[in-house]
């Protein structure tokens, strides 16, 4: 996930998956297309990290008239992450 530089705007997004090795660290990644911009040099880019055996049951957004302001992500094992802002002009 990456957002602009003041982390007001998710700027973009991408799924990776992989196989776990025994210390549960993902290993041969793939990665799917991503959405939008993923720079790292010019935005601020985060990893969340989901476990084997888990999966993403949620995803909130938040968004105004200039794009989408917040994502909070919620896994099935309570994991949760958010990432952005909220703004005083942003909807569900």
């Amino acid at each position: 996930m990456c957002t602009n530089r003041a982390e007001t705007y998710i700027r973009g997004v991408q799924v990776s998956y992989g196989t776990y090795s025994g210390n549960g660290e993902v290993v041969d990644a793939v990665s799917l297309n991503e959405f939008a911009y993923l720079d790292q040099a010019s935005y601020i880019c985060k990893n969340f990290y989901i476990p084997q055996g888990d999966a993403i049951i949620s995803i909130l957004y938040k968004y105004n008239l200039k794009g989408i302001t917040q994502l909070f992500i919620t896994t099935q094992l309570g994991l949760q992450a958010t990432f952005g802002q909220i703004s005083s002009d942003t909807d569900d």
